[in-house]
């Protein structure tokens, strides 16, 4: 539906004035909530904070916001349009918060422009399913969850002054991160993944260049994938950004209801870089795939599978940061640190992988000849003998080269050394980014061998054999000699 400009302004200022009503309307319950402000004081939430942040409560009826706003002259098409209400099975306008301590996201005006609603935790007892634990507005024309910062609008002048910024997950988290220091701002994305407009935000407010970026979401589960679904969008942002390793089961705003303000301040002033983090998660990660209750997987090829999907991460890492993470993950699997390297070269080729990329120089000219006869398409492997053509034997032929990328990058593939020169051709024609079990160092060498020998010939290799690395893998774990 078309919308003129003065319909539109018209349409956001009454989003902006019953959002302002409704908040009004949610801290006027807040007194009647036994368990809000029973909630409220176990997480360390003072009064003066309650009305700084402007906490309120929606009542757990299904009307009683919609109610209350038409009694003020709302029309019930505005009120769903602010993203204060929805439509039930019959079409009846009900509620969207319903028993949930509320606060208001703010817009750099100041002006409210949307909620989040925090429900009570669940009872173990209880067969109902349990409600989403945060709850945000819908969409509106005012409101996009993935653009808009919980606490930004509170700190954007701490922020100008040079605070350092915190991002963590709920909005009690950022009220108790504020509480605890004042050179810190935290703030929250609320319940959806960080994104580059939300850092694009960030960015605007703050000079981060010049006051740094810290990462500190929860210590469980969740918030350990989260960290690692948004650490590369930050690196691009900050390369040298800072995280906080919360304990398991631990967030800021429970650190600080346990231990106090002053402990969570002095932790906030302990970070550590946020790429060390990322390692210590993924090797978390990946060892409890392999061996959940060791962390140093005892058997080559487990090891060999963490040091794979470790250096992919460390792919993604700022590169001023990628060989203190190589010595890290060498010394933590006890790998070789050449090794390491090695992996995160082949790795980072195929990142970004271009078959065997040649200068332009080097390309051959178009030919302007007439196209080659079938028979000459397949080079043979020595003349013809008198012999063969004379009995009308057809030319021994030899495995069609095609040009350069004319295969598809397979994903890494087992071949077993059933016959040398059987693994060898497969490797060399048909270009396998392959993983060999090394029966002896013969085969290995005779790899190499092949190799070398079209690379002497003036041929570039089809394939970056990873079995003389392989096995010496094998061997050093194993605690045999590393020559094959």
């Amino acid at each position: 539906m078309f919308m003129t400009s003065s319909s539109a302004i018209e349409t956001e200022r009454s989003v902006v004035r019953l959002n302002f009503w409704a908040q009004n309307f949610y801290r006027a319950q807040l007194a009647r909530s036994r368990w809000g402000c029973s909630f409220l004081r176990e997480r360390g939430v003072s009064p003066a904070q309650v009305s700084s942040w402007q906490i309120g409560y929606a009542p757990a009826g299904r009307r009683t916001l919609v109610e209350h706003l038409q009694r003020r002259g709302a029309h019930p098409v505005a009120i769903e349009e602010a993203g204060l209400a929805i439509r039930d099975g019959d079409g009846v306008l009900i509620d969207l918060f319903r028993d949930r301590l509320m606060l208001a996201f703010h817009a750099s005006t100041g002006a409210v422009i949307g909620f989040i609603g925090r429900a009570r935790d669940p009872i173990s007892a209880s067969s109902r399913p349990a409600p989403p634990k945060y709850l945000n507005t819908p969409e509106t024309r005012l409101f996009h969850k993935g653009e808009v910062l919980f606490g930004l609008d509170e700190g954007r002048h701490r922020l100008r002054r040079g605070a350092h910024p915190v991002i963590v997950e709920g909005p009690f988290d950022v009220m108790a991160i504020n509480l605890a220091s004042a050179d810190h701002v935290g703030v929250a994305p609320c319940g959806t993944q960080l994104t580059p407009a939300h850092l694009a935000a960030l960015t605007h407010a703050a000079p981060l260049e010049d006051c740094g970026l810290s990462m500190a979401f929860d210590g469980d589960r969740a918030g350990r994938e989260a960290l690692l679904r948004s650490y590369t969008q930050v690196f691009a942002a900050v390369p040298a950004a800072t995280a906080l390793a919360f304990p398991d089961d631990s967030d800021p705003a429970a650190f600080g209801a346990q231990y106090g303000p002053k402990a969570l301040a002095a932790f906030l002033r302990r970070p550590v870089a946020l790429a060390d983090l990322v390692l210590d998660l993924t090797l978390r990660i990946l060892t409890a795939r392999s061996q959940p209750s060791n962390l140093r997987p005892p058997y080559p090829e487990e090891r060999l599978a963490v040091l794979r999907g470790a250096v992919a991460v460390i792919a993604t890492l700022p590169s001023h940061q990628v060989a203190q993470q190589v010595a890290r993950l060498s010394q933590a699997l006890n790998v070789d640190h050449h090794l390491v390297t090695e992996a995160l070269i082949n790795t980072s080729a195929h990142r970004s992988w271009e078959p065997f990329p040649l200068p332009k120089a080097r390309l051959p000219a178009p030919r302007r000849s007439p196209p080659p006869m079938p028979q000459q398409l397949f080079p043979t492997r020595r003349p013809p003998s008198r012999r063969s053509l004379h009995r009308g034997r057809p030319p021994t032929r030899r495995r069609p080269r095609l040009p350069l990328g004319a295969y598809p990058q397979p994903s890494t593939t087992f071949v077993s050394f059933r016959t040398r020169h059987r693994s060898i051709d497969d490797a060399i024609f048909h270009r396998l980014p392959w993983v060999c079990h090394v029966v002896s160092g013969r085969h290995a060498r005779a790899v190499a061998a092949s190799t070398g020998n079209r690379q002497r010939d003036g041929h570039r290799p089809p394939v970056r054999c990873d079995v003389l690395a392989v096995g010496s893998l094998a061997k050093r774990m194993a605690g045999g000699s590393s020559r094959l």
